[in-house]
């Protein structure tokens, strides 16, 4: 599962979450029905507190969907893309080359964490997909096993 369009492309996002003081991110999503979200994508410092990252743009090979001579084609361009957007992104990726299905039936959940206190940053992605289980049980109620009187 590797989402990075190059190696310099990842060292380049994580850097820019470095220069930001960033030491935790973490995406969130769960889904249920016949969906599923990313419900919360958010960065921490060393002290835990929120590290804006909002507003933190970077080129970002994009796909663009184009129409030519009647078919649809696409092709990666360089644009500029939120970092949030970035990671949410990666995160849906990631869940979608997992096979894991958290989105439908009684669905899932879970999230996407990078660890910048480990050397390299530490990618994880945990995925709890929930079933409902039923346990039958069967029992004769036929009459010969009554008492006679």
């Amino acid at each position: 599962m590797n989402l990075f369009p190059s190696k310099e492309k990842k060292a380049e996002l994580l850097t820019r979450l470095k220069m930001l003081g960033v030491t935790h991110v973490q995406v969130d999503f769960s889904g249920g029905g016949d969906s599923g979200e990313i419900d919360n994508a958010y960065a921490k410092d060393a002290q835990s507190k929120d590290v804006d990252v909002s507003k933190e743009l970077m080129v970002w090979p994009t796909t663009e969907s184009y129409e030519e001579d009647g078919k649809w084609h696409q092709r990666l361009v360089d644009k500029e893309v939120l970092v949030i957007d970035i990671l949410r992104d990666m995160t849906e990726q990631w869940l979608e080359d997992t096979g894991h299905d958290w989105y439908n039936n009684d669905g899932g959940q879970g999230d996407m964490t990078i660890d910048f206190t480990k050397s390299p940053p530490e990618f994880n992605l945990n995925v709890g997909v929930n079933y409902t289980r039923t346990d039958d049980y069967g029992y004769s109620l036929d009459d010969e096993n009554e008492e006679e009187e």
